[in-house]
């Protein structure tokens, strides 16, 4: 659904769906508010394994792909009878570079880090000067999730409803997942509806 956001399939689309038909929300529930604020903040932002295997792929792919890239363009200006042949070999580098760089980029580069500080949930990515701030008060539904990125991987993301009703969701790949029952629960005692569907 991430992926989807220009879409009619788009979950804010949907939410606002089911409010203009007054279509009640059987997933939601308001828990009993225990703290007003934090008395500690606590920061979720470390590099996991999935992360470093996905940057040493990413690597490879980029060095295979400037391999090939360099060694078609060889062939075609070596020998310009099998251009052809090195052209199509040089889509083949230039794919790999762009995969790469996809890989590189979606898996380390736009994964946020997650800060609960006493009044607000900061998300913060490290190309980003300015984080994302939500102040409890704004957050309706909390809830981690995953969906496919490459072959059979997953990542992670956090999804969450604002008093408005506007959908929002980032990739939190840098917040370890069995960290997210901790977050849950701390959600929940400042009476925010949280939830792991993580799979």
């Amino acid at each position: 659904m991430w992926l989807n956001r220009g879409s009619r399939l788009n979950p804010a689309w949907i939410v606002q769906y089911l409010l203009a038909r007054q279509i009640p929300f059987t997933n939601y529930e308001t828990p009993l508010k225990q703290v007003d604020s934090l008395a500690v903040v606590h920061v979720y932002n470390e590099f996991p394994k999935c992360m470093r295997s996905r940057r040493r792929w990413g690597i490879f792919e980029l060095l295979f792909g400037a391999f090939v890239f360099f060694w078609s363009c060889l062939v075609i200006f070596g020998t310009p009878h099998v251009w052809l042949a090195g052209l199509l070999v040089l889509l083949i580098g230039i794919g790999h570079v762009g995969l790469s760089l996809f890989t590189l980029y979606q898996g380390i580069s736009c994964q946020y880090a997650l800060t609960l500080e006493p009044r607000e949930m900061v998300l913060q990515r490290p190309d980003e000067d300015e984080p994302v701030k939500f102040a409890y008060s704004d957050l309706r539904k909390v809830n981690f999730t995953s969906a496919p990125f490459v072959s059979h991987e997953f990542i992670s993301f956090i999804e969450f409803l604002d008093t408005d009703f506007a959908y929002h969701c980032y990739p939190i790949e840098r917040v370890p997942v069995k960290k997210f029952d901790e977050i849950v629960s701390i959600l929940r005692q400042l009476g925010i509806d949280a939830t792991n569907s993580f799979k």
